[in-house]
């Protein structure tokens, strides 16, 4: 799974345009501490089978193995199942990035940043729309949260 941040600056009225800005594309990745050796797979010839008796060794105990991983508000899950916390990711990347835009000198300087969620399970984690509230109540910017779909 990817997540796209993109953001517009508007100088005067939206309907007029803007320019556009790539915020951050990350693959939602995490790394597992493998809990056992494991070698390279082979397929035997006579059987069909998978064999990995005698092959080399492609993880050791205890090696950091990048993994496509579940997404969360705020859960780093564990070494064997982690998540990809979207906390983690706004506080690293995106809101440095986002500050750098808005800042004197910087492209879109001065401006007021509005920010829209849906209601996806990340989204409506507690700690992490809290906490995002709170970073985003500290700089004057606006985050909305889109109305939930009501199915007619």
């Amino acid at each position: 799974m990817g997540h796209g941040t993109v953001g517009y600056c508007f100088t005067d009225d939206p309907e007029k345009g803007g320019t556009g800005f790539l915020i951050g594309l990350h693959r939602c990745q995490s790394y597992k501490v493998m809990q056992r050796r494991v070698s390279e797979q082979t397929m035997d010839a006579v059987t069909g089978k998978r064999v990995s008796k005698g092959n080399p060794v492609k993880y050791n105990r205890g090696d950091l193995v990048l993994t496509d991983c579940n997404v969360t508000g705020s859960n780093y899950g564990t070494p064997t199942k982690p998540k990809f916390p979207l906390m983690a990711l706004w506080q690293n990347v995106l809101l440095p990035e986002i500050d750098a835009l808005v800042a004197e000198g910087g492209p879109c300087a001065g401006a007021i940043v509005v920010h829209q969620e849906d209601n996806a399970g990340p989204h409506i984690d507690k700690t992490y729309k809290d906490w995002l509230q709170g970073e985003f109540d500290r700089r004057g910017w606006k985050l909305e949260h889109q109305a939930p779909q009501v199915k007619a």
